[in-house]
């Protein structure tokens, strides 16, 4: 979720298509020194329900790349009140569990917190 990890969308895509080609073509997967057998991965098919998100902070991955090697939150100016540091969420912080870190708050940290759980759409 973080703006500047820029390596996991790529890391859930290519998981995503190893698992669909491993379960299409029936065989087992190795990752690392961890052996899935074709019985493990067609498990993990019939069992499961897959929804996969590989961006949800585009603009906050845009900036980061093309500005800001180290910026972290969204781009989301609601709250900003002008000023481009105050700009943008940390999503990973503003999910409802654990939400109310009062360290958190300040729209120029950068790891702020929206003012209500959950409030950007990508959370």
């Amino acid at each position: 979720v973080h703006a500047r990890e820029w390596g996991s969308c790529e890391i859930c895509v290519f998981l995503a298509a190893d698992l669909l080609e491993a379960y299409v073509q029936n065989t087992g997967l190795i990752y690392g020194g961890k052996t899935f057998s074709q019985n493990e991965v067609k498990s993990i098919f019939e069992s499961m329900d897959f929804i996969i998100f590989p961006d949800v902070n585009p603009d906050g991955r845009f900036h980061s790349q093309t500005n800001e090697a180290m910026w972290r939150k969204n781009r989301n100016p609601a709250d900003s009140g002008g000023e481009d540091r105050c700009i943008g969420v940390d999503l990973n912080r503003n999910f409802d569990f654990l939400w109310n870190f009062p360290e958190h708050f300040s729209p120029a940290a950068g790891v702020a917190t929206s003012t209500d759980p959950c409030s950007p759409s990508q959370t």
